[in-house]
């Protein structure tokens, strides 16, 4: 189905209806029939476009494919399919009992069927593996105050978007979401399978000579930055920072006094916690 109208301001490309296929050592091929004999246990014909006079009726220029430096995301592949009949053999069954009467034998028969499927499907959920919950942060939240306190964080910033994937025991990282991302997540959390959500924003680093037992994760900086106070940021000159990269032992970092006047004052300035 096309859905293109129905994405305003996103960028992306159309489907592709043709493409080569590729080994592991980065041989393309353009049918199966070119692929060599060791790779055709991974490199199936599905894999390869349809033919030219079928390509039409795939209209594979429909899916939408969002690429990373379009608009500074993730990239994805996105497909509307609209279902056209049922899908599944119990879904059959039902259509046909609607139509005819059912046949006493044929129904006891049916029903076997049905048992024999529900203890396998029986089987197969004792084997799902279950996804950690997304516990959200309430107002009294015993780890936040001490990290709002250690970085100055504002009042603006709204903790209940923050979570973590355990109800016990200590918390290793803390990921926020939006407001929106959180109430989606809290109303159907018990309907939907959420795989992951939220980007780390803090990570726990316990460490004997820190009042906070977490630091900021580089993936959520941007997102917590904002709320950061002023007493707990420091601004690098340029020829500090480029002194700082330079320097190719981790055990010896350069000597503070061998760096900016104005740099030795934020750090003398910086609060003591």
């Amino acid at each position: 189905i096309d859905v293109s109208d129905s994405l305003p301001g996103l960028k992306f490309n159309p489907g592709m209806e043709d493409w080569l296929v590729s080994s592991r050592n980065l041989e393309f091929y353009k049918t199966f029939d070119e692929v060599d004999e060791k790779w055709r246990t991974t490199i199936r014909p599905q894999m390869f476009p349809p033919k030219p006079e079928d390509r039409s009726k795939f209209h594979l220029n429909r899916c939408i494919r969002i690429l990373p430096h379009q608009q500074n995301t993730g990239a994805f592949f996105v497909a509307v399919l609209s279902k056209l009949k049922p899908l599944h053999s119990k879904e059959k069954m039902d259509e046909v009992e609607t139509e005819t009467a059912p046949n006493p034998s044929e129904s006891k028969k049916r029903d076997n069927e049905d048992n024999f499927q529900q203890s396998q499907r029986k089987k197969r959920k004792k084997g799902v593996y279950n996804e950690d919950p997304f516990v959200f942060f309430q107002e009294n939240e015993a780890v936040w105050d001490d990290i709002k306190s250690f970085y100055s964080i504002s009042d603006d910033f709204n903790s209940k978007c923050l979570l973590t994937r355990c109800r016990v025991g200590k918390k290793k990282n803390i990921y926020l979401t939006s407001e929106a991302i959180r109430d989606l997540v809290v109303t159907n959390q018990g309907s939907i399978k959420f795989i992951n959500t939220g980007v780390k924003a803090f990570v726990r680093c316990d460490n004997k000579n820190m009042k906070c037992a977490f630091r900021i994760a580089n993936d959520g900086l941007e997102s917590v930055y904002p709320y950061i106070g002023n007493d707990r940021k420091v601004r690098i000159p340029k020829d500090d920072l480029i002194t700082l990269l330079l320097n190719d032992d981790p055990q010896h970092s350069p000597p503070i006094v061998t760096l900016s006047e104005s740099l030795q004052q934020q750090v003398q300035d910086l609060s003591p916690d």
